[in-house]
């Protein structure tokens, strides 16, 4: 007969104490496994017995996430172990120890991981050497999020020693950390600096250089001998040698060309000249004394300036006529009057500046045409006639004199006129002396 527990009412009914009572029931279910041997049950190979839901023992293969073999192995299927199934104290994994068991322990040395599976490397814990790196390759992280080995290339490129290689214009505008207004220059230790240009020579932000004021000496410029910097076309300096109306010896000694400077040049105030003064300098002076000038060039001797001694050293050097006095003893310089007549008939006029006395009239035949006795030449003091008229003959450059003269007198301001008639060729030169009289 199967043996069948006690309830708890029964229990408690049984006489005796606990650890009887239990020792009891397990005497009872020793009977019962005694009375039942391994050879007695029938079951198929590799199936156990299971209690069934009518408490009866129950042929069945397990399944599921374990299985047995008819030899007892047991078997936990793939992926069958969950999380809430492991024993593992904190921060613990499982990992194989000797002799082939397994056994919790936390991960440390240059790894470590919390129990929310955050792994940390240590400090310097990967190493060069610890790196599948090809040959001149670094890792860059791509597309992925993933490192992958690449080659350096593009503007910098670099070798499996560390050097990096900037290429040629690989360094733009942009790429310089440079304050405003300094450049890069090399310092001591071959170290480039950043610096502001001083001293000769400054420079701003756009690049523009400015040379000190005094900063370029002598042995500075690069000049070929007795040349000078000029501005040549688009703005840029060349070297020239002067010429034309100034030349320039290396010693800085220029010339001026004979004929050179005409009236434009020259920085002169209303009615002055230039003059030398002390020291051999020119400097700008307006006539005074005897002679005075107006800026049209005209001169004027200063009444009683001019003395008998200076008289004759004017006439000799023509340049005033002494007014001469009836029965003067000093004499005085003729004053000659010449006139071009053309071959037209007409008056032809001149207006006096001093009061003459006509000596002598003649004319002199220039034309090459014939002539005849009606192309004649008269002088006269306004409408006045002085001499005859003059009849020009067939002879070219004939000289016809007049053989009278009548009030000779022309004052001053008055009009020495010439009356020319023309018939067949009136061209001729007149001629008209005099001395000047009071």
């Amino acid at each position: 007969m199967a043996y069948t527990s006690k309830t708890a009412k029964e229990l408690r009914n049984e006489g005796g104490t606990l650890l009887e009572k239990v020792a009891s029931e397990l005497a009872l279910i020793d009977t019962e496994i005694a009375a039942v041997e391994l050879g007695d049950l029938e079951l198929s190979s590799g199936e156990i017995l299971v209690g069934s839901s009518d408490d009866a023992a129950a042929a069945v293969t397990p399944s599921g996430d374990v299985t047995i073999s008819n030899t007892g192995v047991l078997t936990i299927g793939n992926a069958k172990i969950e999380d809430g199934m492991l024993d593992l104290p904190d921060g613990k994994i499982f990992i194989g120890a000797t002799g082939g068991t397994g056994i919790s322990a936390a991960l440390s040395g240059d790894v470590t991981m919390t129990n929310a599976g955050v792994v940390t490397l240590a400090a310097s814990a990967i190493g060069a050497s610890k790196l599948d790196v090809a040959d001149g390759t670094i890792i860059v992280g791509d597309g992925d999020g993933e490192g992958a080995e690449v080659t350096l290339s593009g503007d910098i490129t670099m070798t499996n020693a560390g050097v990096v290689t900037i290429g040629d214009a690989k360094i733009e505008d942009g790429m310089l950390d440079l304050p405003d207004g300094k450049i890069f220059i090399g310092a001591t230790g071959d170290t480039g600096i950043s610096a502001a240009l001083s001293g000769d020579v400054t420079m701003t932000n756009a690049g523009v250089t400015t040379i000190g004021d005094g900063k370029v000496e002598d042995g500075m410029l690069d000049l070929p001998d007795g040349k000078i910097f000029i501005g040549a076309t688009g703005d840029t300096g060349i070297s020239a040698a002067l010429s034309g109306d100034v030349t320039m010896t290396n010693a800085g000694v220029t010339t001026i060309g004979d004929g050179k400077v005409e009236d434009g040049m020259l920085d002169l105030p209303d009615g002055k000249i230039f003059i030398g003064a002390t020291g051999d300098t020119g400097i700008s002076a307006a006539l005074s004394g005897d002679v005075t000038m107006t800026n049209a060039g005209v001169t004027t001797v200063g009444a009683g300036k001019i003395s008998e001694a200076m008289h004759v050293a004017a006439s000799l050097s023509g340049t005033i006529a002494k007014v001469v006095a009836s029965a003067n003893t000093g004499g005085g310089i003729p004053v000659l009057f010449r006139r071009t007549i053309p071959n037209t008939a007409g008056d032809y006029d001149a207006t006096m500046d001093y009061k003459i006395l006509v000596t002598d009239f003649w004319i002199v035949s220039t034309g090459a045409a014939a002539h005849a006795t009606d192309d004649t030449v008269q002088l006269k003091n306004g409408a006045t006639a002085i001499s005859d008229a003059l009849a020009k003959t067939a002879t070219q450059y004939s000289v016809i004199r007049s053989a009278t003269l009548n009030s000779p007198t022309i004052n001053a301001a008055g009009t020495l006129r010439l009356t020319v008639a023309k018939d067949t060729n009136c061209a001729c030169e007149a001629y008209v002396l005099g001395i000047r009289v009071t």
